[in-house]
């Protein structure tokens, strides 16, 4: 985590005292001085999967093979086995299988199976998800098909799992569990492990915790609010307040705005989580839509594609307004959204909804251009 800069210093408003604005502004002005941390992303995070099980059964089976490349050798999985107080020499593990999904009964799969001289562990690996897999056909797996060797049956969560869902043998070991004993064990192991994969371990044991709910908010923070609770309160109530009356424009909005003409198959109106009005215009081409949202900024008016496939319809529609209204329609820079236009906070509803009925329109007529377009799927 890093310390970041003070910032947003709140903003007042001349002529608008009062006793409790007066409070607010103190308020905020203090709250602006805490010191504030900001999180680095892991790459899980920025890759957008912070909590697939499939994601990281992967990267364990990766992990957990002595000879794959990232160099740690056997220290991951010699790790997890002394966590469920399975004896191993001090000579590395030799792991003569790593499976993924192997197969149990012809109709379940246990998330990861590793075979050993000495050894079969299978461990069913539980981020998010509880636990209600068949453990006796994992157990069935385990014994049946690798007679003569110890099986290790291992449920691995994110949280701790109940005594009485634990049937069959296995042992529940959490990441926390783990992840204590692998960071005493790490050592002189990192100094000869990749410093990609490395970095990737670390990454994976940020994002974990973070998931587990180990990181607490920053403790400023906590304090401050627990001393002024009441003040707060206030404040978030009155904060509520104002955004409920903001929203109720969007419903206003909607009244000035008529499809009914294009019909439903074409064009589809609808509001969603309160501060935004939707127009979507659906062809066999895909579907293009224009989201209007209300934010304390102002009203912000945008054009997208639901879906991959409707990209050349996107840019059909993108050059038919351009034609018609001679407006640049520009992407900002690391976007997916085309910006159409923003109006002022307090703009006139009339000129927002004249604005979005000659849009819908031109829209219209590029998706009715073709009737086998004009069918929504």
């Amino acid at each position: 985590m890093r310390l970041a800069t003070p910032k947003n210093r709140p903003i007042r408003i001349p002529g608008s005292t009062s006793k409790k604005t007066d409070q607010y502004y103190s308020l905020l002005d203090k709250f602006s001085l805490i010191p504030k941390y900001v999180r680095d992303r892991t790459v899980f995070e920025i890759t957008g999967y912070p909590h697939y099980e499939n994601v990281y059964s992967n990267l364990l089976a990766f992990y957990f093979d002595p000879e794959g490349e990232h160099d740690l050798g056997d220290i991951l999985l010699r790790s997890l086995l002394k966590c469920s107080a399975t004896e191993v020499g001090d000579e590395q593990l030799n792991v003569l299988k790593v499976q993924r999904e192997a197969q149990a009964n012809g109709r379940t799969r246990l998330d990861i199976l590793l075979e050993t001289d000495s050894l079969i562990i299978g461990i069913e690996n539980k981020v998010l998800h509880h636990l209600n897999n068949p453990l006796g056909a994992y157990e069935k797996l385990l014994t049946d098909s690798f007679p003569g060797k110890t099986p290790v049956p291992i449920v691995l969560s994110l949280h701790p799992v109940p005594e009485t869902s634990l049937t069959h043998g296995f042992k529940n070991i959490t990441y926390g569990q783990w992840f204590k004993e692998l960071e005493s064990a790490f050592g002189p192991s990192l100094l000869n492990a990749s410093p990609k994969f490395q970095q990737y371990l670390f990454d994976f044991i940020k994002t974990m915790r973070r998931l587990s709910g180990e990181n607490k908010m920053n403790e400023h923070i906590k304090s401050f609010i627990i001393q002024n609770h009441q003040l707060v309160g206030d404040l978030v109530k009155d904060y509520n307040s104002v955004v409920a009356d903001l929203n109720s424009a969007v419903p206003a909005l909607r009244q000035l705005i008529s499809v009914e003409q294009y019909g439903e198959k074409k064009v589809s109106q609808w509001e969603y989580a309160s501060f935004c009005l939707v127009h979507d215009f659906f062809s066999e081409e895909g579907t293009v839509s224009i989201d209007t949202n209300r934010r304390f900024t102002g009203w912000e008016l945008q054009l997208f594609k639901r879906q991959q496939k409707a990209g050349a319809l996107l840019e059909k529609v993108r050059m038919a307004l351009v034609e018609k209204f001679g407006e640049a329609i520009e992407m900002p820079s690391g976007g997916s959204r085309y910006l159409l236009r923003t109006f002022p906070l307090d703009a006139d509803l009339e000129e927002i909804a004249e604005y979005l009925r000659a849009r819908i329109e031109v829209i219209d007529r590029v998706i009715s251009s073709d009737p086998s377009l004009a069918i929504r799927e």
